[in-house]
């Protein structure tokens, strides 16, 4: 079965933290600067930052159907990290790149595991 939107989301998301990984900023660019997580000159982002740059920038969040996919792997994130604020999460004295990946694969697989499957949706 073809992996759903929001797992799509969090398996980008975690390939861009893994080239580039920022606390502070949603994203920056390769001199350091804040940029928006959907530019073309980001280069690293923070948890929430890849998210909404997998998601195809910030103004894909316009759409309803982006928007559902950008909040059920925001979920999952929360689920995996136990944090409500995913932004201190990411941001806290001594978070490493390993732990914000980490927290992209338990999303993954929390996402899958409770994925409902044809049958259950046919039922």
């Amino acid at each position: 079965m073809a992996p759903t939107a929001a797992t799509i989301i969090l398996i980008d998301a975690t390939e861009l933290v893994r080239r580039g990984w920022c606390q502070g900023d949603d994203a920056r660019d390769a001199k350091g600067r804040k940029v928006a997580p959907g530019s073309p000159s980001a280069c690293r982002w923070s948890l929430l930052g890849a998210i909404v740059a997998s998601a195809g920038g910030a103004e894909r969040l316009q759409d309803r159907r982006t928007l559902a996919d950008v909040a059920k792997a925001s979920l999952a994130i929360g689920l995996a990290t136990g944090e409500e604020s995913l932004r201190d999460w990411n941001d806290a004295r001594g978070r490493t790149v390993g732990e914000v990946v980490a927290a992209f694969e338990d999303a993954v697989a929390l996402l899958e595991r409770f994925r409902p499957s044809a049958t259950d949706v046919l039922a």
